[in-house]
């Protein structure tokens, strides 16, 4: 029971967090949502900054991370990769399973804003996190070259271009 309600916090305090921001979600936003008194929050989460950092480890980072079924999309073929990839926006963005309209990615930005301005190692994370995907893409381009499918002589150029293109298609996407 504890456990339960200790991860109806987190997942309401990021929903509050994405919809409200971080700077104007207050704690008596989050006890409405989820019901219960100050003193049950502040049992799990003494300060917004460490209800803040559960929000990030639990919630936002796992939905950023590549999906493990991905692996085996790395190995076939590239288009196919193509058309399945998502970069870890949108991963993010696909993964908000509340409502907050048109502003997905507005939404998305603001609390990556917020949470470097409150998680001091936020950042270190979070450019932990282009990292891995950077070597993942490269991985799939390097096998799609192995396989003939692509003629790429510089691997690391076309991996970026692609990370970079797929980002831009996001920004416009959700900006237009």
């Amino acid at each position: 029971m504890e456990s339960q309600l200790r991860n109806k916090i987190i997942k309401e305090s990021y929903k509050l967090f994405i919809i409200q921001g971080i700077r104007n979600t207050a704690y008596v936003d989050i006890l409405n949502s989820v019901n219960k008194s100050k003193g049950a929050l502040t049992y799990y989460f003494p300060t917004k900054e460490e209800l803040l950092r559960s929000v990030i480890d639990t919630c936002f980072f796992p939905a950023s991370q590549i999906p493990s079924e991905w692996e085996k999309f790395s190995k076939s073929n590239f288009n196919f990769f193509m058309e399945k990839y998502q970069n870890p926006i949108e991963r993010v963005i696909r993964n908000f399973t509340f409502s907050i309209g048109n502003n997905k990615f507005m939404a998305y930005m603001q609390f990556v804003a917020s949470a470097h301005e409150y998680i001091d190692d936020f950042s270190v994370n979070y450019k932990q996190l282009w990292a891995q995907e950077h070597k993942f893409l490269k991985g799939v381009i390097q096998n799609a070259v192995n396989r003939g499918e692509l003629l790429v002589t510089d691997i690391e150029l076309y991996q970026k271009q692609f990370f970079e293109l797929s980002i831009g298609k996001t920004f416009s996407g959700y900006l237009s």
